[in-house]
This record gives structure tokens, C-alpha cells and sequence, in this order.
């Protein structure tokens, strides 16, 4: 979230504090009156001299604790919930899309009643997104990380939330064809863990090895014979030129967004005003690493061509990948 000081929440309770930005009495009153259609209720309350929201989800849990529990048609119904939220919003129209919280961990989820609720901010301006293109793209991860986390998400919907272009209704429009992977001869649909950290989303890490007595990976042909692979690269690493704030980013994903907002990317870069909240994406697939600009005020340069907005680049080891101001160089991570 943008303002992580002014955030707290017990057991049932969330309290926000949002600080310099003025009430918005008329949001307040609608998104009272809208309430059952999965938001929370924002009580008014005196805080630190000030004002703050109060927020209570009896009941519930986060939509991080409840993700270890649901399975993949409990996900598609609970994404499916918000995006009718969304639809509240934007049909209303005294309500700001930018003021819907999608951090996992004030999303919260009624396992008995199976229903989701979402923590709506009502201030006058945007408060958690800066816009709806920023918001958007914050939707796409949400959507990503939560089902990579929950189970398997097939080629098509992955398609989708690859594409930076992809707005609200094309979005929707995948979740609503998405078919949940279905069990068959009691085979478990798989669940990743660690995507998600404590606040925000945290990066997924690589892929480990399986564990044989070999560090060599091999795999079997028919005939019985076995075939050494090549210890060939995983994945690449930016690494931060500068001396000032050590700093390695590792892709070994299809798609990994870098910025400076921990809130809507995979990758942060904090130090630098210069990166845009949103700035570049980078990927790496058989053996192959790209980056693409996304619109950022500053600029992506790959060996010292400025990339246009969504032109792909292809980068490899010994590349020099500037981003903004920042400077790093492109490594080769091996098995």
C-alpha cells in the first residue's frame, strides 16, 4: 500500500489512517448502501488527533491465509466477486476504482459463508493507485499470483495477464472461460508457496532442482538411455552497476514487471525517483531473456538504444540494461 505507516489490523479489525487526504462524505455514505456486494463497511472513528477508518471482517480471514485452504473454483468465484466490485465502482460513478485495496492481505474471505469482501478507501482523489492504468496492472497481478498460488492456470488466461495491454473487460472476459483444473484419479492440483510475503506481494523464486544424488540434470529416452543436458542458463540477473545500493534482480519467469511501487510489480527498485512506479517488464523463456518498455516517463535502454513503449528487446549475458538513471548489467544464472 502507498502509505505502509498508516496501516494496522488485529485479528478482526483493519484501521486506516489516510492521513492528508480529505473525506469523502458522499463515497462514505455509497459505499454504505452497496456493502452487500462485497465491501467492507468503513466506520468513522477519532485516531492520533485525526480521523481513520475502521473496518471489521468477523469472521473471516485473509485472502493470503485462505488461499492454503480454497481450491481453483473457489479462486475463479472469488476474482469473479471482484471484478463484479469493480463493476459497483464504475457503474456508480461517485466511486473511484483507484481507492480499491487489492493487497491479498486485506482482502478477506468468509470460508463459512464462502464470500469475499474488499477494503474500499472512501477519500476524495486517488489513494492506493494513481490511476486506472496503474490500478489495472495491479489487478493483473493480483489475478496471476493468486491463481499461480492456488493451483494451475491454463495457457490461455496465462496469455492474458502476460499482455500489458489487456484492460478490465478482457480480464474478466478470461477469468469467466477459465475452467479450473479438474482432479482426476486422485491426483492433487499442485499449490506453489512463498509467492505471496508478509505486506504486498513478494517475487517468486525460481524453480528448485529436484533433489538426486547427481547435481547433473538428466532425462530419460526411450531405449533406456540417458541423456546428459547441458548445464545451461535458468534464468537472467540484472545487476546494479553502482556502488551506492547493491541491488540483483533475478528473472527466471515468463514475465516479471519492475518498478518502484512493491504493490504493483514483481521486481521494486526503491532507490531511484527517476523509475516509474510501473517501468519495464522483463521475461526469460527457452534460453531466451527479453525487456520491454511500458511507458515509463524516463525510459529503457538495452546497449544504449532507448526501447519505445512495448518494443522487445532481446538481452543476454555481458548486455548493459538501463532503466532510468540506473545502470545494470546482465548476467547468465546457471543450474
Amino acid at each position: 500500500m502507498r502509505k505502509l505507516e498508516c496501516i494496522s489490523f488485529d485479528t478482526q479489525n483493519v484501521l486506516v489512517d489516510p492521513l492528508e487526504f480529505e473525506v469523502s462524505d458522499l463515497e462514505l455514505r455509497v459505499i454504505r448502501n452497496v456493502s452487500e456486494n462485497g465491501f467492507l463497511i468503513p466506520y468513522h472513528v477519532n485516531y492520533n488527533d485525526s480521523f481513520a477508518y475502521l473496518y471489521k471482517f468477523e469472521d473471516c480471514i485473509s485472502f493470503v491465509s485462505a488461499i492454503e485452504k480454497i481450491d481453483m473454483d473457489e479462486w475463479r468465484a472469488c476474482i469473479l466477486k471482484l471484478f463484479d466490485c469493480i463493476d459497483v465502482i464504475e457503474k456508480n460513478g461517485f466511486l473511484n476504482v483507484c481507492n480499491l485495496c487489492l493487497d491479498p492481505h486485506f482482502v478477506f474471505y468468509n470460508a463459512a459463508e464462502r464470500k469475499i469482501w474488499f477494503l474500499y478507501l472512501p477519500v476524495d482523489g486517488p489513494f492506493f493507485f494513481s490511476d486506472v492504468k496503474e490500478f489495472t496492472n495491479s489487478l493483473r497481478l493480483f489475478i496471476r499470483r493468486t491463481g499461480e498460488e492456488t493451483g494451475l492456470l491454463d495457457s490461455v488466461i496465462k496469455a492474458v495477464l502476460a499482455d500489458a495491454n489487456s484492460d478490465i473487460p478482457k480480464l474478466k472476459e478470461a477469468v469467466e472461460k477459465f475452467k479450473p483444473f479438474q482432479n482426476n484419479g486422485g491426483i492433487d492440483t499442485p499449490k506453489k508457496n512463498g509467492i505471496l510475503s508478509n505486506f504486498g506481494f513478494m517475487k517468486q523464486s525460481g524453480s528448485k532442482k529436484k533433489e538426486t544424488g547427481d547435481s547433473t540434470p538428466v532425462i530419460h529416452v526411450q531405449g533406456g538411455a540417458t541423456e546428459i543436458l547441458d548445464d545451461g542458463a535458468i534464468g537472467i540477473a540484472l545487476v546494479y552497476k553502482g556502488d551506492d545500493y547493491p541491488l540483483r534482480m533475478e528473472i527466471k519467469t515468463r514475465e516479471s514487471i519492475i518498478g518502484k511501487q512493491k504493490e504493483s510489480v514483481d521486481q521494486v527498485i526503491p532507490f531511484s525517483k527517476a523509475v516509474s512506479r510501473v517501468h519495464c517488464k522483463a521475461g526469460f523463456d527457452n534460453g531466451e531473456a527479453y525487456i520491454t518498455d511500458l511507458g515509463s516517463s524516463n525510459g529503457t535502454f538495452v546497449n544504449g538504444k532507448r526501447l519505445e513503449k512495448d518494443e522487445i528487446a532481446t538481452i543476454k549475458e555481458g548486455d548493459l540494461v538501463k532503466i532510468a538513471n540506473l545502470e545494470f548489467e546482465v548476467e547468465d544464472i546457471k543450474l
